[in-house]
């Protein structure tokens, strides 16, 4: 853990930390606010990379995932965050989700020929629809969902709108990202309002929180080359953008591509099949199972698909 305090920094311990691919949480000493500083690299061209997206389509999955480490990692509970965004336009779907022990995933699904004919804009290539955050714990917890129609000219705004109509908690997020890649390179910093005890139940959003709008100000002075640069240790950004006030800095979460699919799930799911079902799905008597994050596929026999019938 790291304290910062003008003119002086102190460490509680010492530990080497990696300048990429890590969640940074921190809080701001003088002021009931929290926060998230994001870098991803390595991680987002290991999830792109299994797929040959055209670039406004890239840009869009890598801002996904990032959103998805930002706003997972601030929830207290663990399990799988997932943030969906939805639309009518030539990009119908994106996914990304995060899990506490720092796996992500991510993935599109677009039109290539309609993507041709709009604008690289956000509002252009997702269109009309709705932003949608999961918190799945597992069995025996309910599942937890928060909706929000898609507004302003990227997702980080529209999250942004989500947090304070929806859950009447101001939140600012400043993304960067580079032009294309590979390599590909993005960051991100949110800061957060935590609600005080004698706010549960109050949503009067003109109450802006004590040293909101300083801290803000001091947020926006952050440049893409301090939040990317892997070689500017995270703590001395923060440190840059926050010394002032003091900001303390708390365990960092390294993040890594990891994907969920398997052959057992691969086989749970066909064993639902109806034999009918089965015959439909197949192709020369084999039957795939493709997993839209990664790209791995999973082929079956007819007669494996019916043997796992019988074993369930």
């Amino acid at each position: 853990m790291l304290f910062c305090y003008p003119r002086r920094i102190m460490f509680e311990e010492t530990m080497q930390l990696s300048h990429n691919d890590m969640i940074v949480p921190f809080q701001l000493e003088q002021s009931a606010l929290r926060g998230r500083l994001v870098r991803l690299g390595t991680t987002l061209d290991d999830i792109l990379c299994k797929h040959q997206y055209p670039p406004p389509v890239a840009r869009l999955v890598a801002e996904a995932a990032t959103l998805a480490c930002v706003l997972g990692s601030m929830l207290k509970e663990d399990g799988i965050f997932s943030l969906q965004a939805k639309g009518d336009g030539p990009v119908s779907l994106l996914v990304a989700d995060y899990t506490a022990d720092g796996a992500l995933r991510a993935y599109a699904s677009f039109n290539n020929e309609s993507l041709s004919t709009v604008p690289d804009r956000f509002c252009e290539l997702l269109g009309t629809g709705y932003l949608s955050f999961t918190l799945d714990r597992g069995a025996g917890f309910e599942r937890y969902q928060g909706i929000v129609e898609i507004d302003g000219d990227s997702l980080t705004k529209s999250a942004q709108h989500y947090f304070l109509q929806s859950e009447q908690v101001h939140t600012e997020i400043k993304y960067f990202a580079t032009a294309g890649g590979p390599p590909w390179q993005v960051a991100a910093v949110c800061i957060q309002a935590m609600p005080r005890t004698e706010d549960i139940g109050d949503h009067d959003l003109d109450r802006i929180p004590d040293g909101w709008d300083e801290m803000i100000a001091l947020l926006h002075t952050l440049t893409p080359l301090e939040a990317m640069d892997t070689a500017l240790h995270p703590h001395d950004v923060l440190f840059r953008l926050f010394h002032e006030g003091g900001v303390r800095v708390h365990d960092t979460q390294h993040i890594q591509h990891r994907c969920r699919c398997g052959l057992a799930r691969a086989e749970q799911a066909l064993a639902t099949l109806s034999e009918a079902e089965a015959l439909e799905f197949s192709d020369d008597n084999i039957v795939e199972v493709k997993c839209e994050f990664c790209n791995s596929t999973y082929r079956f026999t007819l007669a494996e698909v019916a043997a796992l019938r019988g074993a369930d």
